[in-house]
């Protein structure tokens, strides 16, 4: 497990706002994001609450001076360099991920095609 550079992965203030109203940290360590086989494009962004002291493996970025995201060890080429934003679509907030691994995505924006390490 190792702390990335707070430059590895940008995650927007309104979505770090976000996160951390829903982190209870006598609980929770942070968030892990990952991607999973599913939409229209092939991969899924999905993020997971992490209970405190089960998280040895994955690398993480931190959020604030206690919350940490973990990344996927399997799609760290993925993360670097990328954007995560909370965006507001109708009366909707979804999370949205911009990056330059990525080979492109869905029109809705929730599935994304990935990109082979460079």
């Amino acid at each position: 497990m190792i702390e990335l550079r707070d430059d590895y992965l940008t995650v927007t203030p309104k979505l770090k706002a976000h996160w951390l109203k829903a982190v209870q940290l006598e609980q929770h360590d942070g968030l892990r994001a990952s991607f999973t086989k599913g939409g229209c494009s092939g991969q899924e962004l999905k993020f997971a609450l992490v209970d405190r002291g089960t998280n040895s493996e994955d690398s993480f970025i931190m959020l604030d001076e206690k919350t940490k995201l973990y990344l996927d060890r399997a799609m760290m080429h993925v993360f670097a360099g990328g954007t995560l934003d909370l965006v507001e679509e109708g009366i909707s907030e979804i999370v949205k991920f911009e990056g330059p691994n990525l080979g492109g995505g869905c029109g809705c924006g929730l599935s994304y095609n990935i990109d082979s390490p460079k």
